[in-house]
């Protein structure tokens, strides 16, 4: 009668070796195989959900046009929400005027970090009226605004002393004036005097104005 001799590692499902007589069923030795693979597939082999790392880009909300009142994005790689407030300012605004310069857009999303330190985001678009793209210059059309009070870093596209611009976009996606719902996606990379370079990545909106 023929032997069959499975011999194991000390790591169970990481090494298994099977060793089979020269007169035993190769085929039977390689069915032996694929079930200790698959053993090591469905034990130690798999991560577990908390294994699992959450990164930046999953801590913002979808892109959408729905009207969700979102707004996100990644601030030189970390992710930057609005967040906190108080009675009297609220974490994110959008405004549209469409008798004020041709159509006047502002969206401003703050997150609080305490009562006196907070990091904030404008967007400014006039003239505007239907979706489109828009780039980032000195007093142009598109405009940015930001704020950190624990970095001391604050700048502005309409005012000195103004930032170098590297890039910048702002991509309207779905507006409707009737429904008051405006959506958009944005990034811009700027070189600043007080805290160097600024980027601002995967930026969305969804917002009701």
């Amino acid at each position: 009668m023929s032997l069959l001799f499975l011999k194991i590692n000390s790591n169970l499902v990481s090494h298994p070796i099977i060793i089979c007589m020269e007169n035993f069923s190769k085929r039977f030795c390689m069915i032996l195989f694929l079930l200790c693979f698959q053993l090591c597939s469905l034990t130690s082999c798999k991560k577990t959900k908390s294994e699992i790392s959450v990164t930046e880009l999953d801590k913002l909300p979808p892109i959408s046009q729905t009207g969700a009142n979102t707004f996100g994005c990644l601030i030189n790689g970390k992710a930057f929400l609005p967040n906190g407030g108080g009675v009297n300012t609220v974490p994110l605004k959008c405004l549209y005027d469409p008798n004020y310069g041709g159509g006047d857009l502002s969206i401003r999303a703050k997150n609080f970090i305490n009562a006196n330190d907070f990091i904030s985001i404008t967007l400014n678009l006039r003239p505007f009226t239907s979706p489109g793209t828009f780039s980032l210059s000195f007093g142009g059309p598109f405009g940015v605004s930001y704020f950190n009070t624990i970095a001391s870093c604050n700048f502005t596209t309409y005012d000195p002393p103004s930032p170098t611009i590297v890039y910048g976009t702002l991509l309207i996606t779905s507006f409707s004036n009737l429904n008051r719902i405006i959506s958009g996606t944005f990034s811009y990379k700027v070189n600043t005097s007080s805290c160097g370079f600024v980027e601002v990545t995967y930026g969305r909106f969804d917002l009701k104005f």
